[in-house]
């Protein structure tokens, strides 16, 4: 069996029969011609079908479109029998049905090119290029009954011209939308639409009354010719991109116009087949009109899921990011704050995820009763929710921890969830910009979250100081978390002295960081580092070794004293830290009275019971617990009262207007007074001349620490000021 002929001589002969064809109409002999005109649309049929064979994504397109050339070249084989044998009466509408045929077959090819296979599937689709047909029809039967050119045929022979007429406009159609579906740089495209453009003409020929049976085999051999050329161009490597080619609801509409055009230029003589034709069109239409308004409303469904969450009704996290872009750059500040339930995780698995879901439900509403008009609630999924509040025109920019305050407010009260009543708290990240970076006012509220997650001291504020990478701030985090292993970190020791005889009694422990290349740096140039980047665990610990081994050493030369280390909210949110302490104290061998663990009032402003338990542990070792910072944060009596604490250390602002206050002498002394019935001893922070220090002594406070005193001092330089105080006995000051 012999191989079918390579594309390349395929399109040769294509091309060859074209050449000839239009030779003998140049010459003078249409009859010969339309030999030519037969054998060239044959080999563009096979092309098509070759393309079809071996470009399977296309192979729907291109076996149409062989199907569309061989009924067009039948219809030249035919014309040339009729022509030669000189056939007529009811064969001589055998070209016109030819036609007429190969025009549907074309156009659904050129569809699915267009749409895909996937779309053709809708029946409505094929019926409104028929709608489109028929329109055409009924304007070409008008136009007769005002005088057109066909006027004075009968009707049947009108049909035979006006049909092939009225399909291959609907042909012309999908031709023309072919390039923009295939990609404009996809040369096949313009080749299938040229094709197209050209084998019309002689049909439209006809139905205008111009003889074109002299000339027809001469568009149609041009046509065969370039279809050919583009069946036989390789496709490109990436398919194009679909396009929607078929008649859209709004053609669905100008089509109805065109009804109205019709009806009404026929208005005097309108014959049945025009009312049938015009009725037909406008059911088509208005079926397909129904499908676009269906469609609409499924988009706008769409769209709407697309930006809401499901569960709770509120804005999505695309919403918010899509808000986020919006309000910012206008010049205005915009807050952002982003939540999360605590210990969700904990919820959902007592109540299921019916009862979870419930709960989730419930605190967007509470939320979003607390959001003015101009703010928009979002959940960013699970257990996280966001808000962006813009300024609105004309009013003061919105405080974020006025903003973070509300939040909270609206969560107080206790949730009822499957009968149960629970009190739900939250961590919040705050931020706020007035530039035009929305991603970066994301990310800023994310690592403020990040922060309040860990302290569970209520909402947090970006800082830039704190959060931002300035001044390579991530570079030190890094050179920090060497630190901790390369013993770069050391302690410097502030005296704690009885304020009645001017004894030693302690120290308190304060970290420095030896920088091999910054030199000694502060607390304040690294320890909210280790808060924002979860080293504050490590560095505490480290601090708390160094403390203990001083201890050890201070032991075996004789020495006793007390040394307090500062103690974070994040760990006291560690349930193994006081094992982990009693390991450290086996290990050291120092006695636990030795060891004073000093937090903040502002651990306990959510009144944890985590939190709770780690004091009691730490305290049931035989460490003692300090008040740092009294009077500044949250002040209740009752964790006085619960908690074993034995000290209380006055804020430095108290021990600075103590002689210029009356009412800052009268809580000074009242506190020292509870203190004392509370069994606690109180030091006085912040102590730097001896006017200050007497009338300390005079509200009966214990001990006093501050720069009248000395400096946080090294180990070493400790033992020296310790020995000039020995030689000069009752000496206050640092000399």
């Amino acid at each position: 069996m012999n191989p079918p002929p390579s594309p390349v001589r395929l399109l040769a002969a294509v091309l060859g029969a074209a050449a000839l064809a239009v030779a003998l109409v140049a010459l003078g002999h249409p009859v010969p011609a339309r030999v030519g005109t037969t054998t060239a649309f044959a080999g563009a049929a096979l092309l098509c079908l070759r393309r079809a064979r071996t470009t399977p994504t296309e192979r729907g397109t291109w076996t149409r479109l062989a199907l569309g050339a061989a009924l067009l070249g039948g219809n030249a084989l035919y014309r040339l029998v009729q022509l030669s044998l000189d056939l007529g009466g009811p064969w001589s509408v055998v070209p016109a049905v030819l036609t007429t045929a190969a025009f549907p077959v074309l156009y659904s090819g050129l569809v699915r090119w267009n749409r895909g296979s996937r779309l053709l599937q809708r029946r409505y689709e094929a019926w409104t290029g028929v709608a489109a047909a028929a329109l055409v029809l009924a304007a070409l039967e008008a136009w007769t009954a005002h005088g057109g050119p066909l006027a004075d045929r009968p009707q049947t022979a009108r049909l035979v011209l006006e049909l092939p007429a009225s399909a291959s406009a609907v042909l012309l159609l999908a031709a023309v939308l072919t390039p923009l579906s295939a990609g404009v740089r996809d040369p096949r495209g313009w080749l299938t639409t040229a094709a197209t453009v050209v084998v019309v003409v002689p049909v439209w020929a006809r139905a205008l009354g111009i003889s074109g049976a002299d000339w027809a085999p001469l568009p149609l051999a041009l046509a065969a010719a370039v279809l050919a050329c583009a069946a036989a161009r390789r496709p490109r490597p990436a398919p194009p991109g679909r396009r929607d080619g078929s008649l859209t609801a709004g053609e669905a509409l100008a089509m109805l116009l065109g009804v109205v055009a019709v009806l009404a230029v026929a208005a005097t003589r309108v014959s049945a087949l025009v009312v049938v034709l015009a009725g037909f069109t406008t059911a088509v239409c208005g079926v397909r009109l129904l499908h676009g308004l269906r469609g609409l409303t499924q988009l706008a469904e769409v769209r709407q899921q697309a930006t809401t969450d499901e569960l709770t009704g509120t804005a999505n996290r695309r919403a918010l990011l899509h808000r986020i872009a919006q309000v910012t750059g206008t010049g205005e500040q915009v807050c952002l704050a982003v939540l999360d339930v605590d210990d969700f995780g904990t919820i959902n698995d007592g109540l299921g995820s019916r009862g979870g879901d419930q709960l989730l439900v419930e605190v967007a509403g509470r939320l979003q009763g607390a959001l003015r008009a101009t703010c928009v609630l979002g959940r960013l999924g699970g257990d996280d929710f966001a808000v962006v509040a813009a300024t609105p025109p004309g009013m003061p920019p919105t405080d974020p921890l006025e903003l973070g305050a509300r939040l909270t407010a609206a969560l107080a009260g206790p949730f009822t969830v499957g009968g149960l009543r629970l009190h739900v708290t939250a961590s919040m990240g705050l931020a706020a910009t007035t530039a035009d970076d929305g991603e970066q006012l994301f990310v800023r509220a994310a690592t403020a979250l990040r922060e309040s997650k860990r302290l569970r001291t209520g909402p947090v504020l970006h800082d830039p100081a704190r959060h931002d990478d300035t001044s390579g701030q991530l570079r030190l985090v890094e050179e920090l978390r060497l630190a901790l292993v390369r013993d770069e970190l050391v302690l410097h020791l502030q005296p704690q002295v009885d304020v009645g005889t001017g004894a030693l009694h302690g120290v308190e422990a304060l970290v420095r960081w030896q920088h091999p290349a910054r030199g000694l740096l502060g607390p304040a140039s690294f320890v909210p580092l280790a808060e924002a980047h979860g080293l504050i665990g490590p560095l505490t610990e480290r601090v708390l070794e160094l403390a203990l081994a001083q201890l050890a050493r201070w032991r075996a030369d004789g020495v006793r004293l007390r040394v307090s280390v500062n103690l974070s909210a994040s760990n006291l949110l560690d349930e193994a830290l006081p094992e982990r302490l009693l390991g450290r104290l086996l290990h050291h061998r120092v006695d636990p009275a030795d060891l004073v663990l000093e937090v903040t009032e502002n651990v306990f402003a959510g009144d944890s019971p985590q939190v709770r338990g780690v004091l009691t542990a730490l305290a049931g070792l035989g460490a003692g617990l300090s008040i740092d910072d009294y009077g500044t944060g949250w002040s209740s009596l009752g964790y006085l009262r619960r908690l074993p604490v034995g000290e209380l250390k006055l804020d430095r602002s108290f021990t600075a207007d103590l002689r210029t206050d009356h009412r800052t002498a009268a809580i000074v002394g009242s506190t020292i007074d509870l203190a004392h019935r509370l069994g606690m001893r109180v030091v006085a922070e912040g102590v730097e001349d001896e006017p200050t220090l007497h009338e300390l002594e005079r509200l009966g406070c214990d001990l006093s620490q501050g720069y009248l005193h000395a400096r946080p001092l090294p180990a070493d330089e400790l033992a020296g000021w310790v020995a000039a105080r020995a030689a000069s006995p009752g000496a206050l000051t640092a000399g």
